[in-house]
């Protein structure tokens, strides 16, 4: 028996990378980078206005209270190339490109308007207020995001600000369940004595899709070593996770542990220091990883958070 420490480092020692795949960045969340990502843009791509107000020749504005000549209006998305002189401005908003020959924004806050005239009353001014640089964000060619970061919310928008509409994550793993147990009864169909409504194959799909996977299959098998035997054998080699409900423990009819041990199954460990949960195993055959959980539901979900996400 091992401590809990020591199963989950050997979890980890055993489990591999999966192979990568393109999709889309707005179906990649909750996936993980499989390659480093580089910029292929400068952001901000053009010196771009942090603000909506007045931009300006920082020069002219010695003192406050100058007054300036308002000669154009420049929105985001302007594609004008203007170009700003001494004793000018130019009213401006947040996100929009800064004339050539402006060196400041002067928000419109400390602005005020007379007719075609703006009278600053900023009194610090100084060169670069207000402006985003070309490449402030990030430049061309530097590391975005590295391989093995976690698409979140923010991830997905930050790919999509670099103009990328496919990324290359890893593939989710196709998992499997196997409930045992000949007690054990499809929710909604009569009880017989003795018997009790199957719960850990819904607990476990749930969990597995509420922690971003792909819904697994549930296969039920009945307390029978050459049915337990066949359903195993069927799934080894052909999903990646195969997870086991009930059958590891050491009772008469618990078969789980002699069928993975027939099919040559490596076993990494098997039983763990800790309560609940301590009939765990963990093998791997045919690529496949194997976790044999307990059938107690708070066991096996014990462990399921434990080792198996």
């Amino acid at each position: 028996m091992i401590t809990v420490e020591e199963a989950r480092e050997l979890v980890v020692q055993h489990a591999p990378s999966l192979g990568a795949e393109h999709i889309a960045v707005n179906e990649a969340l909750g996936r993980v980078l499989a390659a480093d990502i580089r910029a292929g843009l400068d952001l901000p791509a053009f010196r771009q206005s942090a603000m909506d107000g007045y931009a300006v020749c920082h020069e002219d504005l010695a003192n406050p209270g100058i007054r300036l000549s308002v000669v154009a209006e420049i929105p985001a998305g302007d594609l004008e190339g203007r170009t700003l002189e001494s004793g000018q401005s130019m009213r401006i908003f947040t996100g929009a490109p800064v004339p050539e020959g402006a060196t400041a924004v002067v928000m419109q806050e400390k602005t005020s308007r007379e007719n075609s005239d703006v009278i600053i009353h900023d009194e610090q001014v100084v060169k670069g207020l207000n402006i985003r640089e070309i490449g402030e964000q990030i430049r061309k060619g530097a590391m975005a995001l590295p391989q093995g970061t976690p698409v979140t919310p923010a991830t997905v928008g930050y790919l999509s600000m670099l103009g990328l509409t496919t990324v290359e994550v890893y593939r989710q793993p196709e998992i499997a369940i196997i409930v045992t147990g000949d007690e054990l009864v499809e929710p909604g169909q009569p009880l017989k004595p003795g018997q009790i409504y199957e719960s850990n194959g819904a607990t476990l799909q749930a969990a597995l899709e509420n922690s971003g996977f792909s819904k697994a299959r549930i296969i039920p098998v009945k307390d029978d070593y050459a049915a337990t035997k066949t359903a195993i054998d069927e799934l080894l080699g052909s999903v990646d996770t195969l997870l086991l409900s009930g059958g590891i423990s050491v009772g008469d009819y618990d078969y789980v542990g002699k069928a993975l041990n027939e099919l040559n199954t490596e076993q990494v460990f098997y039983k763990v220091m800790q309560k609940p949960g301590k009939p765990l195993y963990f093998g791997k055959n045919k690529g496949t990883l194997v976790f044999a959980l307990p059938g107690n539901p708070a066991s096996a979900l014990v462990c399921f958070y434990a080792y198996v996400l």
